[in-house]
């Protein structure tokens, strides 16, 4: 049996006790194909589904654990100590990149304001959670999503190479804004495979079994033209 580890929805960053940063997506592709692959292999796969709880959740069946986070850092954690054991990490949880810098203890005291008042926040780049999957297993399939908005095509698929590279992943699937259901599985051989959403379960399945694995990424340049 297969032991897999998918993420969805959104992972937010605290401002306060009460007060977040996020972004509008609900993980519902993410969620609905954790489903059709728990459906489709059955007895073969055991799935660890990590989102919110106010994220969508894929349909409840014997072999799907749906696994909750509180934010960026309990998410940080738990992906890195539930990987240890997988065969395959599928990370498809819209991260917020931007975090406040440090979170004010309890809430903001709005009271000692009034309306136009202009209050600083300091924002960081967070750590991306997909570099750190490979250092704790190192055996792991590692699949990740790169979303950008109105770039060429181009650079879509540079993006997301590079975090193939930089990560070790087996595969990122790219895709834009624009087109949320077409997307471009971009592998470690730089190959680049158009294809649906549908498709990418029966993908990620027949590279689970690809004894190849482990095999360690070298850059020998550029993604081609």
């Amino acid at each position: 049996m297969k032991k897999i580890l998918i993420t969805g929805g959104p992972v937010h960053g605290y401002i306060d006790a009460v007060k977040l940063v996020t972004n509008k997506f609900k993980g519902g592709l993410i969620a609905e194909m954790a489903s059709k692959m728990a459906q489709k292999y059955g007895p073969e796969v055991s799935i660890i589904y990590l989102t919110t709880k106010d994220s969508k959740r894929p349909e409840v069946l014997d072999n799907i654990e749906v696994m909750y986070h509180d934010g960026f850092d309990d998410y940080m954690e738990k992906v890195t100590s539930l990987a240890v054991d997988m065969d395959a990490v599928i990370l498809g949880a819209a991260v917020a990149n931007l975090i406040p810098a440090e979170t004010i203890k309890g809430k903001f005291p709005s009271h000692n304001y009034k309306p136009g008042d202009v209050i600083p926040i300091n924002f960081k780049i967070a750590p991306r959670v997909v570099d750190e999957v490979k250092k704790v297993n190192p055996k792991t399939h590692l699949f990740a999503f790169k979303l950008l908005a109105g770039v060429p095509h181009d650079e879509l698929v540079r993006a997301a190479y590079e975090i193939v590279l930089e990560a070790k992943a087996t595969a990122v699937f790219a895709n834009q804004v624009s087109d949320l259901s077409t997307k471009y599985a971009i592998t470690k051989e730089r190959g680049e495979h158009n294809m649906h959403k549908d498709e990418i379960i029966d993908f990620i399945w027949e590279c689970i079994h690809d004894k190849y694995y482990a095999t360690d990424i070298v850059d020998e340049g550029s993604f081609p033209e």
